[in-house]
């Protein structure tokens, strides 16, 4: 062990307590701020703990899920409604566990972090000033300002409107704040987002902002999500979407591929809007953008000079090229945001229910005995219900909720089957009931018989009519069913049948909240289908990391070349191990075939997820 007063072993000559020791030990600030994210990371983990949480949090999710049905998809807004509600509509269970800290030993400097935190800040404000480290915002609703830091991969402009829960930063200056996970960013280029905002707040007739806020976040963030959603060339003028159409025309005129002229439309728009260029001929910047996409061989099989560019653009070379640096810019900043490190993802696989089903299932009960002229009436009826134990009604009801019971005990299998054949003394349809017989089962061809007569029994009822037979609730226990036998036919290498539940699935959730793209994928690639395989490999691109689909598509390739590694399914196998290092060590060990999970919560890179996909594999 060095001591304080040695030299220091990195050769400076100075002694290690002048050196190395000070960068070490973490400073006051450090130590602060590490003991203050543990108190925003206790109440994550705590508060679904208190007596109703869970059910509240259905209830208000139900509420979102109504108003921002047709704008954007639950797995986009899920994370921003959890923070308006834990710590907007629900501030008393925020402040409670900040108080908790504030009446134990907490250090001073602590102390005056978390006393500032009793009022969290729900942020929906104007951009007014960005700064080389600062950006600065004005709240619309009560004229508050704000900053914060600015971080390399933010690309904001002055005018945009932010939207986002944030806790004062004390520790910076008086009027800093961080966002608790991030926030959501629009173009206000025409001011017309925020008349609406304002509209609203005047409309509501609510002085309090806060009880505003409670009232109207979700009616909030569907107007920023459907700004966000705007096509962005609905920001250019008559004369700038004339030009980009012949450029679009041009280019198609040449080439099928469609990658040059989303290239071309992206960075046309991009670059009024970003730059405000002062033009006077927008087909100088069309030839300009035309001749980028040329440069970048988007436009194969031509060859053209600038004076063949900007003759057929009719303008000179000169008002065309004077465009170019900034053009090529644009691309730079565009590349250099696209290589920023993305956020942990997470995401659910299995064949039984999800921990927050039951009170999604106990919500919808209580909605179907009532009768709600309005929202506003089912909101006060729902928050009535707060911390209320749910009371089921009818025999259909109460064996539902003694399977949600059964699920819970887990791998007390005796139990599960008790309260299993329970639920079947109530209802003899119960199809939740034949899964858990077949889930407690030991014999397969018993658990295969209780898994044909919940799809049989689950086919009686089951409701096709919504644009998402998911989000249905009484619609999951077939689901699960379909999920569970098609899994336990692929393990039994019975690939032919596993894949006609599958397809089933595709079929009647085409938005796949169940995973089943890659088991069918999977499937396929073991029966010898490849050309189907490839077909949904294509069919299911992701929009955003996949590691398991990264490894399906390396295993398609490698199965087409026979099993023999290329160049090509090399870099395919690197890029995979870039999202899941994890898999190839169980490819070097030659782990035994993992069952595909039953219930996992599962982290983007991590060990559990190399076990999942080990299970496709």
């Amino acid at each position: 062990m060095v001591g304080r007063n040695d030299p220091c072993p990195c050769g400076s000559g100075k002694k290690y307590k002048k050196c190395c020791e000070q960068e070490q030990t973490p400073s006051s600030e450090q130590l602060v701020s590490e003991e203050a994210e543990r108190v925003l990371e206790g109440y994550f983990e705590s508060v679904f703990q208190a007596p109703g949480v869970i059910s509240d949090f259905e209830k208000q999710k139900w509420r979102w899920m109504k108003v921002l049905s047709g704008v954007d998809k639950p797995e986009n807004w899920e994370d921003t409604f959890g923070e308006v509600y834990l710590f907007v509509e629900r501030a008393d269970l925020w402040r409670r566990h900040v108080m908790k800290w504030l009446n134990g030993p907490t250090r001073s400097a602590l102390r005056v972090v978390l006393e500032s935190w009793l009022e969290p800040i729900f942020v929906l404000a104007k951009i007014t000033a960005i700064g080389d480290e600062i950006v600065t915002v004005e709240q619309v609703v009560e004229n508050q300002v704000y900053e914060f830091p600015k971080l390399p991969d933010m690309n904001l402009l002055v005018g945009g409107v932010i939207f986002g829960m944030a806790l004062p930063n004390s520790q910076l200056t008086e009027r800093a704040i961080d966002f608790i996970s991030g926030f959501d960013f629009v173009r206000n280029d025409n001011g017309q987002l925020l008349k609406e905002i304002e509209q609203l707040a005047d409309a509501s007739g609510l002085s309090d902002s806060h009880q505003f806020y409670v009232r109207h976040a979700a009616e909030l963030y569907k107007m920023i999500m459907t700004w966000v959603h705007m096509p962005i060339t609905s920001n250019l003028t008559e004369g700038q979407q004339k030009a980009l159409n012949f450029l679009l025309k041009e280019i198609k005129s040449y080439s099928d591929d469609e990658l040059g002229r989303e290239l071309a439309e992206g960075l046309f728009t991009g670059y009024y809007l970003a730059k405000k260029p002062n033009v006077r001929k927008h087909e100088g910047v069309a030839a300009a953008v035309f001749l980028v996409i040329y440069e970048l061989s988007l436009i194969p099989n031509a060859h053209f000079t600038q004076g063949d560019i900007a003759k057929r653009f009719g303008v000179s070379v000169s008002s065309m090229t004077k465009h170019l640096d900034p053009l090529y810019a644009i691309l730079e900043e565009v590349e250099q945001t696209s290589q920023q490190d993305s956020p942990t993802l997470s995401y659910y696989v299995g064949t039984l229910p999800r921990m927050t089903e039951r009170p999604n299932w106990e919500m919808f009960c209580m909605s179907e005995r009532m009768s709600f002229d309005t929202l506003e009436q089912a909101q006060q009826f729902f928050s009535g219900q707060v911390n209320k134990p749910f009371t089921p009604e009818t025999i259909e009801e109460k064996a539902q909720a003694i399977c949600y019971d059964a699920y819970e005990v887990k791998d007390d299998f005796d139990r599960m089957q008790q309260l299993a054949k329970d639920a079947l003394k109530l209802d003899a349809e119960s199809v939740d009931a034949e899964l858990l017989l077949a889930h407690a089962e030991r014999s397969y061809e018993r658990a295969e018989h209780h898994l044909k007569e919940a799809i049989r029994k689950g086919e009686k009822t089951f409701d096709r009519s919504p644009d998402n037979t998911w989000y249905l609730v009484t619609n999951r226990p077939y689901l699960r069913a379909l999920l569970a036998y098609g899994v336990s036919l692929y393990e039994e290498e019975r690939y032919e049948e596993a894949l006609t539940y599958f397809r089933l699935l595709l079929e009647l959730n085409p938005d796949d909240n169940q995973g089943v793209r890659h088991l069918a994928i999977a499937t396929q690639l073991k029966n010898g289908q490849l050309d189907q395989a490839k077909r949904l490999l294509d069919d299911h691109k992701p929009t955003e990391t996949d590691a398991a689909y990264a490894f399906l598509l390396w295993k398609y390739e490698w199965l087409r070349a026979n099993s023999e590694s290329t160049p090509k399914i090399e870099q395919l196998y690197q890029a995979a191990l870039t999202e899941n290092p994890f898999v190839e060590v169980m490819q070097k060990e030659e782990m035994p075939t993992l069952p595909y999970p039953r219930n996992m919560n599962v982290e983007a890179g991590s060990i559990e997820e190399a076990m999942y996909i080990w299970s496709l594999l």
